[in-house]
């Protein structure tokens, strides 16, 4: 939903980045980060489908971008998806979960975006890790009300209106 928030204020784009970056030294699955993802795994053995869970996510992302070229009028003749692994050659402590968009056009923008469990509280690491995978599922959640108030057929996020939680603050 990021490009398609930001294009709101871009007269033209002429290109768009997504990075996404995450920590998964406390993820809650080992079997989906090293047997599916391949971490730790020889760089020339990984590629968008070297694993059945590789070529699920990488058609996942492949989608996304079809939607947001359609969504924005891209005319896509093709999207492809790599896969650039390097061998880490130390130890790295890796704390910098977010994503960033990058809109290159008229005006170029950018913005980062990361969740943590909380900005004033203590919380472990686990947390932190935690609420990203909290921030995916209530954009999907507070989609229900917009999905139940259009007609019958498809909808995609870019058909419908802003998602927002409409009980954000809580209530005594």
């Amino acid at each position: 939903m990021l490009p398609l928030a930001l294009s709101g204020m871009s007269r033209t784009i002429d290109k768009i980045t997504l990075q996404e970056r995450a920590d998964w030294t406390v993820y809650e699955s080992t079997g989906i980060t090293f047997d599916n993802m391949a971490f730790g795994q020889p760089v020339d053995m990984i590629s968008p489908t070297a694993t059945e869970f590789l070529a699920f996510n990488s058609s996942i992302f492949e989608e996304q971008v079809w939607f947001v070229g359609d969504a924005l009028g891209a005319a896509l003749d093709e999207v492809t998806a790599t896969v650039e692994a390097v061998a880490a050659q130390q130890d790295h402590q890796i704390f910098d979960h977010g994503w960033t968009l990058t809109i290159e056009g008229d005006p170029s923008m950018r913005a980062h975006f990361y969740s943590l469990a909380s900005f004033t509280r203590a919380a472990s690491v686990e947390e932190h890790v935690r609420s990203a995978s909290v921030a995916t599922a209530m954009q999907v959640l507070n989609g229900v009300p917009a999905i139940c108030e259009t007609s019958t057929g498809f909808v995609t996020t870019a058909s419908l209106s802003l998602i927002y939680n409409q009980r954000a603050f809580r209530q005594p």
